[in-house]
């Protein structure tokens, strides 16, 4: 029967009856876990929060006027970080990555963008800047998530859990949500699906997830991305539970303007707020908060 197939029709045929396997494979760990949680379990944290409006209740980002405004990047929370291409996406969630190594939390980084040499290069310029030397360098609490190229969800979710176990691994970085994506007909269907599974992968290993994620392409670029502006799925302002929009201006022919990143909080959840936060760009790639 398969005989007289095409090699693309086979691979369709492949590709849905994969997918009906891990489908199937995540409902049946899902009703191994499934049950119920009385809100006696959650008053405690709940008070607290209550009680404490201005107190942090997640990791930090490292930068003060940022952090009071999010409160932190709290466990079991998705944060997409979107922006145009160049405008400094994966910058700023190194300095985070760095921030965080500084004050000893543990962090895997996921990424297909650069080798783990090449960030680790850009990662220990912006260490230095705060007098790191090569020796402490090499105590920083940053992992590189090794899976031989691949991009598959799951495979990602037991990494992090050996992490978790091995190295206590608090904080997951990914750049960028669009690797995870397979080809597909219906491909804004497919990016919502890879969203909906970083959602639930942070509130399973009860860790933050920062997810880096391109925007569309925009007629006018000389502007600050919207929600409305994120790559092929509005799922994922949906989905996430803040949103961080970096841009910079880089039509100007100013090149100090051209330094200064904006990052805007298009969604904030928890919190509420929202709002404007200026960084000025060192010679060391450090963010500095204006």
């Amino acid at each position: 029967m398969f005989n007289n197939w095409t090699p693309e029709a086979k691979l369709k045929v492949f590709e849905e009856l994969f997918g009906e396997y891990e489908k199937a494979a995540q409902n049946k760990e899902a009703e191994a876990k499934a049950g119920t949680i009385h809100i006696s379990e959650t008053i405690g944290a709940a008070f607290e929060r209550l009680n404490n409006p201005s107190k942090m209740f997640g990791l930090p980002t490292g930068y003060e006027k940022l952090g009071g405004a999010l409160k932190g990047l709290a466990p079991g929370e998705l944060i997409v970080v979107g922006g145009q291409t160049h405008h400094g996406k994966s910058l700023f969630v190194q300095n985070i990555i760095v921030n965080n190594a500084l004050n000893s939390t543990p962090t895997l980084f996921y990424t297909l963008e650069m080798s783990p040499v090449e960030n680790t290069v850009r990662l220990l310029s912006m260490a230095q800047h705060y007098g790191v030397d090569r020796e402490a360098a090499s105590e920083l609490a940053i992992f590189y998530a090794e899976m031989a190229g691949s991009t598959d969800i799951d495979l990602l979710e037991e990494v992090t859990k050996k992490a978790q176990v091995v190295d206590g691994i608090k904080l997951l970085v990914i750049d960028h949500l669009h690797f995870f994506v397979r080809s597909s007909d219906n491909y804004s269907s497919a990016v919502s699906v890879a969203t909906k599974r970083f959602k639930e992968l942070a509130r399973n290993l009860n860790i933050p997830v920062v997810l880096v994620s391109h925007v569309r392409r925009m007629n006018d670029s000389n502007r600050i991305p919207r929600l409305d502006d994120l790559m092929q799925s509005a799922s994922i302002g949906q989905d996430a539970d803040s949103v961080l929009m970096v841009w910079r201006d880089l039509e100007s022919q100013d090149e100090v303007v051209r330094r200064f990143m904006t990052v805007s909080i298009k969604k904030n959840r928890r919190m509420g707020t929202l709002g404007d936060f200026v960084y000025s760009t060192t010679r060391d790639l450090t963010l500095d908060e204006q």
